[in-house]
Parts: structure tokens; sequence; C-alpha cells
């Protein structure tokens, strides 16, 4: 490995719909390390010691908690407080992206998204964290 190579960003994919899952994964494989958690719960039910990722992507409608839920409950915990949140979702409205905004997300993408558009909002979002990091 390179001397001067940066680590791979790890992103973590709360996504309930499975093939979707699948199709983030095989988009983001070539650039960055994904985790993929089946709802909102596997992802706040993660070790407090695991690895935290450097973007979390999460889809809005699941069953029990959901992706505004989610945002809000992980900028309460220091773990996750300054990691970015892209919530992706089929709501398609206003309301739906100041609903994100107020549950603390840092983008909102709606489906059907765009690979390209997808990855331009994953590295300006990577950009973001590396401007929050202390110090």
């Amino acid at each position: 490995m390179n001397k001067n190579a940066q680590p791979r960003a790890r992103i973590a994919l709360v996504e309930d719909e499975g093939d979707f899952r699948a199709v983030l994964r095989r988009w983001l494989a070539p650039r960055y390390d994904t985790m993929s958690f089946l709802d909102a719960e596997d992802l706040l039910e993660t070790e407090p010691d695991a690895v935290v990722p450097d973007l979390i992507i999460s889809d809005v409608k699941m069953p029990g908690i959901n992706g505004f839920r989610l945002c809000e409950t992980l900028r309460g915990d220091p773990r996750y407080a300054r990691v970015p949140v892209l919530l992706l979702t089929g709501l398609d409205s206003d309301e739906g992206f100041l609903m994100g905004l107020e549950a603390g997300a840092d983008g909102y993408l709606t489906k059907p998204v765009e690979r390209e558009r997808l990855l331009e909002k994953i590295h300006e979002l990577l950009e973001l964290k590396a401007a929050r990091a202390p110090g």
C-alpha cells in the first residue's frame, strides 16, 4: 500500500429493502468500505467499541424507528454526533426536506437516486466531516 494513500472512508448503510441496499453497496464498493444495517435499531445496537462510520446513509421510511428519528438519536449520541447523515427517501416534498434538516440531517436525496448524484453528495459530506474535525 502506498504510504501516502488515505484510508478508505467507511459508510454505514441503513436500508431495510435488500435489493436497494445491494445496489448501494455495489455503487460504493469501488471507493468506500460499507457496513450494512437492516434498520435503525440494528445500527443503534452496535457495540460501543465498534468502528464508527465516516458517513451514515439512511432510508427515511423504515419499520420501527424511521430515518428522521434515527438522525435525531444520532445527534444526541457522542459517538455519532459529528458523523454526517444523508437521508434517502421516496418523499419528494419540501416538508420532508425540512423535516430532515430539523432532525439534523446533513443531506437529503429523493429516490430514485442517480448514482453520480449520490457519489457527489457523499464526497461533499465527507469534506464536511473533515472540516468539522477537531484541531
